[in-house]
């Protein structure tokens, strides 16, 4: 049964748990993906007309392909190119796919002397080969021109060979190069086109053709109508391909229904899973195993071995319930591809038993479903490939996906945890009790908790932390915070609130960390020991840095030497050596010039942080030396000579200057805050090495990265030679420098441990520290998984803390609102996820009822928070915080760098946080109609029009259906359709009207574009809708209310009432 214990196992799937909202096997959908086309990350730090940020929200999966996708040929055939490449939504036809075994059909039956062919022995041959009956018939009447069910052998063969495996109906293009080469061509449309009386004197099967076709021959332009066809084929694939991804995943959704209604009272969760497995197994070729899982259909997995021993074996992750298994061919493998497929499953390797055998169509390109609905809770899988088409030996996967979902028990109290919690509880509440009567007992208590800690740097009681104690489990942790915490009630002091800061720093805890800064943030001016804290920050934050930096690829801007010759230029170190010749490739500079500097930055200059470089010089004497690094800024254009002038000054070093450089450098205890015109790294190779590995000293965002060369190995040497260069660090966007909350060193760097630092720079320090590990998230979700803990976390605790911050004057204090500002958009996933899960501390006892309320108070008064009209105070730290924003987009803007950059992060948080600032579903849909009515008034604050984006921005990328409303599942009998059709009827008016506007060459703000966005959105949503109702049902209450909807939206859009 090819379940031999022999083989080699392969890929793991623990890295990439993925916990899909949408899951499914079109979740990659090349069409999914092309909806986001031009989308980003958040955080984009452009400027549009009204000085506010562009954001880029992050891609759709939930609508259609978008309009740039469909209207702009680039993006389209970049698309549709995606899908092509998978081979995931671009099936053969019936004909194409069985082009050969039909024309060995027809040429058996025209050698046994037989004439004709009909409509139902052909469609029994094609059946055989498993395609489907009404595709048969439909291939069927491409020949049969009469109509009368049969088709002459010789002609069908001849039309066969002609097309070249063309739907010969369909295909356009296959018409237009006939016409193209018939020179009669443009006669018959032109007598078909003028002439009516004269049709009778043609052939009737050139009449059938033309007559459909009536224009004058002058106003057929072939070559547009070939590249017309080309780009309705396109889109028609890409829309396609989204209806395909639309319906998978309503099957998917039902098995997070189905696991829904079978959960055991003990289960807490659960949660859908699209990597069911921790690792692979298989037959052979263990190298090539990823190839499956790589989610690149073009690659595949090439067995080596006998005929029918091929295997893949699955390792399933405890919990985890298999719902679907499926594998990718492709029909163009030949003897490759598989044929006869079985799935066995059991509790070990030896003990497996098939469960089913899958017959693979011959003309299959893509995914293939080996288990669909199952409830599989084997923890082995295996997939025995036992025969391939046309008995081939080896065999090729070009893919492999899996679904189910994972269960996860409730989580109790064990019983060693229980234990060390009554122990510690005995303990802590003996000294609790004695504090009281003596304080000295409380101090000495503090004083060993710091000691312990100084042993614990940030994240080090985290899941991540490879030093993490197994003992320590999260119950006790809690029981030892709140020991800490009742100890810093004893004992106020800076000491004490050190120890908690530095505790929940340990921890990874968001929440806990902004619970400490909070009681600093009340006494900003007193001096606090933390300058080891603050140390251990930035050695933590710089270990992270190097260990999750990815290749950057920078491009050449300036180099200050001119080359040996062409091929020798500098930009020869950035590309990779294309012979085995490596003399023959890298930078070798011109006779007499021993030294060199470069420029290099990414292709459109934007921000990027460099963390390790590699540098690998010629051999022999012409290599480099040494040499020094440097990031830096440069708001100017770029001007190649006064970069280099900037850096003038370490032009006349040699390798004596560089030695002594160094032992400055080494002895330097301020090189970290040192500015942007010093060196933020070095290198130095040995006579016996050509290439070395440095990790630069400061990880700086720059926009500029410049390397200077000094001196060559040798003084004998006529020229320079290097190699080539490698980078490995981030591209960052919308990076804004505020004074030194970049650098996490204080001002006496490392030093002696007592040193003092004010309460306002370990502020600014520590929500540094935390804002740049949440902003990794996006780069490296994976590995940043379990680094931090938003357990607790709400809006509260982020209000609670600006909102003291707010009342201190000083520009320091407004860096720290910006970087909370910055923590607080990084967390906003996370914020959103408590919310909807019903986790969120500001909801108190009625919490959607007091939440509506508070939402129709900002609604009454808008965001024109100037105006002053809101004379009570707001209620909810969501309403208060909302209004506070408004507040600060509405003022007039200044100068002030940190002013602009508070405001800059006050707008990006409205755009970005529909759902948090309006958590209810009913308010937000309610906020949205009541700005529609008069968004396109020109004296609307520039708040209202940001939150109106905001609004629009999130129903066109999260939640279209959200807006209309539309029942999920099963429709009612009572539906009614009329509240759907009003709001596309509105959204309609609303973008006509804002289009009017555009028109009288007014200046209408973004709201133009969003408006686009909603609408495209909406409009794809609700088609869609109909479109799964009309599959699921043909005959039952959805359908028809889908039927009705496409009847009189068809009928409505276009002429749209005029109010």
């Amino acid at each position: 049964m090819g379940n031999a214990e022999s083989g080699v196992a392969g890929a793991s799937g623990d890295e990439e748990d993925v916990e899909a909202e949408s899951p499914g096997f079109a979740e990659d959908s090349p069409a999914s993906a092309a909806t986001g086309v031009g989308a980003g990350t958040a955080g984009g730090s452009g400027s549009g007309k009204s000085g506010r940020p562009t954001i880029n929200n992050p891609p759709s999966t939930n609508g259609p392909p978008t309009p740039g996708v469909l209207l702009e040929q680039v993006k389209l055939r970049e698309a549709a190119a995606r899908i092509s490449d998978s081979g995931l939504a671009i099936p053969e036809s019936v004909l194409a796919g069985n082009e050969i075994a039909l024309m060995r059909w027809l040429e058996d039956r025209l050698s046994r002397g037989e004439e004709s062919v009909n409509v139902e022995q052909f469609c029994e041959m094609l059946e055989i080969r498993n395609a489907p009956r009404d595709e048969c018939e439909e291939a069927f009447g491409q020949f049969d021109t009469e109509g009368d069910g049969v088709v002459d052998v010789e002609s069908m063969l001849s039309a066969l060979k002609n097309s070249n495996g063309a739907n010969l109906q369909g295909e356009l293009s296959h018409v237009i190069r006939h016409l193209q080469a018939c020179s009669l061509t443009p006669g018959f449309v032109d007598i078909f086109s003028k002439y009516k009386d004269e049709l009778g004197a043609h052939a009737s099967k050139i009449l059938k053709f033309l007559h459909r076709n009536r224009i004058p021959s002058s106003a057929i332009p072939f070559p547009l109508l070939e590249g017309y066809n080309s780009i309705c084929t396109m889109r028609s694939t890409l829309v396609q391909n989204f209806l395909e991804f639309l319906l998978q995943k309503e099957k998917d959704l039902d098995i997070q229904y189905r696991a829904e209604l079978i959960r055991d009272p003990d289960v807490d969760k659960v949660k859908v899973v699209t990597q069911c497995f921790s690792f692979i197994e298989a037959s052979s070729n263990a190298t090539d195993i990823h190839r499956m899982t790589d989610g690149e259909t073009g690659s595949f997995w090439q067995s080596d071995g006998s005929a029918r021993s091929h295997w893949i074996r699955l390792k399933m992750k405890p919990d985890v319930v298999l719902r679907r298994l499926a594998i990718a061919v492709a029909s163009n493998d030949h003897s490759y591809m598989p044929q006869l497929v079985s799935v066995a499953v059991g509790k070990n390797r030896r003990s497996l038993q098939e469960i089913r055998d899958i017959r693979v169509p011959s003309n299959v390109t893509g995914y293939v479903a080996l288990l669909e609905n199952a409830n599989i809770t084997h923890p082995y899988i295996q997939i025995n490939i036992k025969r391939c088409l046309s008995d081939g030996c080896d065999t090729r996967i070009h893919g492999l996906k899996t679904l189910g979902y994972q269960i996860t028990k409730s989580k109790e109290v064990s019983v060693s945890d229980a234990s060390a919690i009554w122990y510690l509880s005995l303990l802590t509440s003996l000294v609790t009790a004695s504090m009281e009567t003596n304080p000295v007992l409380a101090q000495t208590v503090l004083q060993s908790t710091q000691k312990a800690l100084r042993h614990m740097p940030p994240l080090s009681l985290t899941p991540s932390s490879t030093e993490f104690p197994k003992f320590f489990s999260a119950n006790i942790l809690e029981e030892v915070d709140g020991f800490l915490l009742r100890i810093a009630d004893c004992c106020v002091s800076p000491e004490a609130e050190l120890t908690l800061l530095a505790f929940a720093l340990a921890r990874g805890s968001v929440a806990k960390v902004l619970q400490a800064l909070s009681g600093i943030s009340e006494h900003l001016e007193t001096e606090y020991r933390a300058s080891s804290l603050i140390s251990s920050m930035a050695s933590v934050r710089m270990r992270l840095l190097y260990r999750n930096g990815k290749p950057l690829q920078l491009h050449l801007q300036a180099c200050d030497v001119k080359s040996k010759e062409e091929k020798s230029g500098p930009e020869n170190m950035l590309a990779e050596p294309t012979t085995g010749d490596v003399s023959s490739t890298g930078f070798l500079t011109e006779s007499g010039k021993k030294r060199a500097s470069i420029i290099l930055s990414t292709e459109d200059q934007s921000n990027f942080q460099v963390t390790q470089m590699k540098v690998k010089v010629r051999k022999g004497a012409t290599g480099a030396k040494c040499g020094l690094v440097f990031a830096y800024k440069e708001a100017n254009p770029f001007d190649a000579e006064k970069h280099f002038d900037r850096f003038k000054k370490f032009d006349s070093w040699d390798y004596d200057d560089y030695k002594d450089f160094l032992f400055f450098a080494q002895d330097n205890v301020k090189l970290a805050t040192q500015s942007e015109d010093e060196p933020i790294g070095w290198f130095e190779l040995e006579e016996d090495w050509n290439d070395v590995e440095i990790k630069l000293q400061q990880c700086r965002i720059a926009k500029f990265l410049m390397v200077k060369f000094l001196c060559t190995r040798q003084t004998s040497a006529e020229r320079l030679g290097v190699q080539s260069l490698g980078f490995h660090g981030y591209l960052v966007v919308g990076a804004e420098r505020l004074g030194d909350t970049e650098e996490l060193l204080p001002e006496g760097g490392e030093g002696p441990e007592d040193l003092a630092t004010t309460g306002q720079m370990l502020l600014n320090k520590t929500l540094f520290f935390i804002q740049q590990l949440t902003r990794d998230m996006d780069v490296c979700q994976f590995k940043q998984k379990f680094l931090l803990d938003f357990i607790g976390l709400s809006l509260s605790l982020f209000w609670s803390l600006y909102s003291k911050l707010m009342q201190i004057e000083g520009e320091e204090v407004m860096k720290s609102r910006v970087l909370l500002l910055q923590l607080l958009q990084n967390c906003f996933p996370m914020l959103q996820r408590g919310a909807s899960e019903g986790h969120c501390p500001d909801k108190g006892g009625g919490p959607e009822e007091e939440d509506k309320k508070d939402e129709e108070k900002a609604a009454e008064a808008g965001c024109s928070s100037s105006s002053g009209a809101n004379a009570d105070p707001p209620h909810g730290a969501v309403l208060e915080l909302y209004t506070h924003l408004c507040q600060v987009v509405d003022r007039p803007e200044t100068d002030a760098l940190v002013e602009k950059a508070l405001r800059r992060e006050a707008v990006k948080a409205l755009l970005s946080g529909a759902a948090i600032f309006f958590p209810d579903k009913h308010s937000r849909r309610d906020k949205l109609f009541h700005m529609m009515k008069n968004i396109t008034e020109e004296d609307q604050p520039e708040s209202v029009k940001v939150t109106f984006e905001s609004l629009c921005n999130y129903f066109s990328d999260q939640d279209p259906s959200g807006l209309l409303l539309l029942p999920p599942k099963e429709v009612s009998t009572d539906f009614d359709i009329s509240p759907i059709l009003s709001v596309m009827e509105t959204l309609l008016l609303v973008a006509t009207r804002e289009c009017e506007v555009m028109m009288g060459a007014v200046s209408g703000g973004p709201s133009r574009t969003v408006l686009l966005s909603l609408f495209w959105a909406l409009q794809g949503s609700l088609l869609s809708w109909c479109y799964l109702q009309l599959k699921a049902d043909t005959t039952g209450m959805g359908a028809q209310l889908a039927r009705d909807i496409v009847v009189k939206c068809k009928t409505s859009w276009p002429c749209p009432r005029r109010g």
